[in-house]
């Protein structure tokens, strides 16, 4: 087992973005998607389009919870309101006909800057208590939330607050 994936892991939670991207640049192609996080968290909007873009093309799975909603928000956070918009109305015709995590769904809002929506997702990924949100305290993408009511009451009922 290669353990740089999980180390650059931890120092992308703890904000050691320059660390966070060494580790994850000597990681096989598939961590494009943690190497994207870690550029999009330090502000390197261009390069994480990039490997976004690399994600989404080598995922051809769109209910992934991944590539898609993060390409999403990331052209969302680079002024590409359009093509994230494409994205989430491709989402949730996809919902229509089978089952997308609502999580996907508060990563996109979340990257268009619609908090309201993005807690309205929140809280029904909470209620079907998937994995993914255990990671919401720390994961840089959601520092937008941390001064809102709404995200420390989530993660009281998650017993996570601090």
């Amino acid at each position: 087992v290669n353990p740089r994936p999980l180390v650059g892991y931890v120092y992308f939670h703890k904000r050691q973005f320059d660390k966070a991207i060494e580790l994850f640049l000597l990681n096989p192609p598939g961590q494009k998607f943690l190497l994207a996080h870690a550029y999009l968290a330090k502000g390197m909007r261009k390069e994480a389009v990039a490997q976004m873009q690399t994600v989404r093309e080598n995922d051809n799975a769109s209910v992934s919870w991944g590539g898609h909603p993060m390409l999403a928000h990331t052209y969302a956070l680079v002024g590409k309101r359009d093509e994230a918009m494409r994205i989430l109305n491709e989402q949730k015709e996809l919902a229509q006909r089978r089952y997308i995590s609502p999580y996907n769904f508060a990563i996109i809002y979340l990257g268009l800057g619609d908090q309201d929506r993005a807690f309205e997702y929140l809280e029904r990924a909470y209620a079907e208590h998937p994995q993914t949100l255990v990671h919401l305290k720390s994961q840089p993408m959601f520092d937008s939330l941390r001064s809102d009511p709404r995200y420390t009451e989530l993660l009281r009922k998650m017993n996570l607050a601090p």
